[in-house]
């Protein structure tokens, strides 16, 4: 496992415009949040990415990073259906499923979830999105 990791290092993928508007460099640490969870890993710029997207190929395991700030995630009590709020750590996995909703019934924004392509709205910043203004 330690040999494919190296071999296939996790990144987000992204445009190089769109890396620029946030003054991202190749190889800068990055993080990619949303209101599900937050991943920081290396930025890989590519103009094979569309402007305004990013990618987190599938398949990384989570690993939470004991030394950052946790993020603040939503969640709907499937019980009650009322939303709380919960911190969590930061992965440094990049683990891609914390950033889609497992529970697309309830929530139809993130339904595409259920394809094989993954997708959801997302930031990417160079700073904690705790420190974003």
């Amino acid at each position: 496992t330690a040999m494919v990791k190296d071999q296939f290092p996790r990144t987000a993928k992204m445009n190089p415009a769109t890396a620029a508007e946030r003054g991202i460099k190749d190889g800068d640490l990055v993080y990619v949040y949303n209101d599900r969870g937050c991943t920081k890993v290396p930025a890989e710029l590519t103009q094979q990415m569309l402007p305004g997207f990013v990618s987190l190929e599938h398949g990384a395991w989570y690993r939470k990073d004991e030394r950052e700030k946790t993020h603040t995630i939503y969640l709907r009590n499937r019980v009650t259906g009322i939303w709380e709020t919960r911190e969590v750590p930061v992965d440094i996995g990049g683990a891609d499923n914390l950033l889609t909703d497992d529970d697309n019934m309830l929530d139809s924004v993130f339904a595409c979830q259920t394809l094989a392509a993954q997708t959801g709205p997302c930031e990417v910043s160079k700073v904690h999105p705790k420190d974003v203004r």
